[in-house]
C-alpha cells in the first residue's frame, strides 16, 4: 500500500502552541512540480522549477528517526531506526495506536515552511501491498520533531516513510520492517525467539538495554516471558513460522 499526506503546519513564534491541519491527497496525484499555494501568505504566483535540485530547500533536514509505542505505564519506548533499514520492529503492543514513527528535524523549521509539504508511506507484504494507514499525530517544537501514528500495523512488512517539501525536496526518508515476534532480529520467528524472551523475564523495557525493549512483545513495559502462559512468551510462540524472506522495501 502507498498513501500521500498533505501538511500544513502554522506554528506561532510565541509560545510552542502550533495550529495543525491535514488535508488527504490521493496516493499518485500530487505532482511534483506544482505552483506554491495561491492561499499561502507565501505565494509568488510562479510555478515551482522542473528540477527540484534547483530549488532551495524549504524543510530542515530530518536527523534522526525512530519508532515507538506507547506502554501500558504511559512511556513511550522504542529503537532508532538506522540509515541501513535494518531494524526489525519484533513487538505486537496491545495498545492502540500500536506505533508511532517520529522524524527529527535539524533545526527549527521556519513558519509555513510545512505548507505544501508531504509525507509519504508504502507497505509491503508477502502479498506485495499491505493494509495499513499513517496519520499526523503531534509537532514537539521543543524538540523539533514529528510524529506520525501508524494505525493498524501489519505484523510482517517492510516499511518505507518520507517528507518531501513543497519545492519537491526531500528532507529526509526512512525503512525498517515490522516482523512481531523476531527478538533476536533475525527476519524469521523460529525456535530461538521464545527463549531470548525467557533471558529477560521480569525485567522492565529499558532503552539503554535494547534487548529487553525487543523481549516486550506485547509492550506492556515489563518482559513477561518465562514460559508458556506468560504473555510475552506465548505471543512469540503463536507467530513461529513468521518471515520477511522474499520481501522487497516498496518503491516510493
Amino acid at each position: 500500500m502507498r498513501g500521500e499526506r498533505r501538511l500544513v503546519i502554522r506554528r506561532k513564534h510565541l509560545g510552542i502552541v502550533a495550529l495543525i491541519a491535514l488535508s488527504l491527497i490521493a496516493a499518485g496525484c500530487h505532482p511534483l512540480t506544482n505552483p506554491v499555494d495561491p492561499n499561502s501568505t507565501t505565494f509568488t504566483g510562479e510555478r515551482t522549477s522542473k528540477d527540484p535540485q534547483d530549488l532551495p530547500r524549504v524543510l530542515p533536514e530530518i536527523v534522526r528517526w525512530r519508532i515507538v509505542s506507547e506502554s501500558t505505564a504511559g512511556q513511550m519506548i522504542g529503537f532508532d531506526v538506522p540509515a541501513d533499514g535494518s531494524l526489525i520492529e519484533p513487538r505486537a503492543p496491545v495498545n492502540a495506536p500500536q506505533f508511532f514513527v517520529v522524524a527529527y528535524f535539524a533545526e527549527t523549521p521556519t513558519e509555513g515552511a510545512f505548507e505544501g509539504g508531504l509525507y509519504v508511506w508504502a507497505f509491503a507484504d508477502s502479498s506485495g501491498t499491505s493494509v495499513a494507514q499513517v496519520n499526523f499525530d503531534s509537532f514537539d517544537a521543543t524538540t523539533n520533531s514529528l510524529r506520525l501514528r501508524v494505525d493498524t500495523a501489519p505484523q510482517v512488512a517492510r516499511v518505507r516513510i518520507k517528507f518531501v517539501d513543497r519545492n519537491s525536496r526531500v528532507a529526509g526518508d526512512a525503512e525498517f520492517s515490522f516482523l512481531a515476534g523476531d527478538v533476536n532480529g533475525d527476519g524469521v520467528v523460529d525456535a530461538i525467539d521464545p527463549s531470548a524472551v525467557a533471558v529477560y523475564d521480569g525485567q522492565l523495557a529499558d532503552e539503554s538495554v535494547p534487548a529487553t525493549v525487543r523481549a516486550d512483545v506485547n509492550a506492556s513495559g515489563v518482559v513477561e516471558g518465562a514460559g508458556i502462559g506468560d504473555p510475552d512468551y506465548d505471543a512469540v510462540t503463536s507467530l513461529a513460522g513468521s518471515s520477511l524472506t522474499g520481501i522487497d522495501f516498496p518503491e516510493l
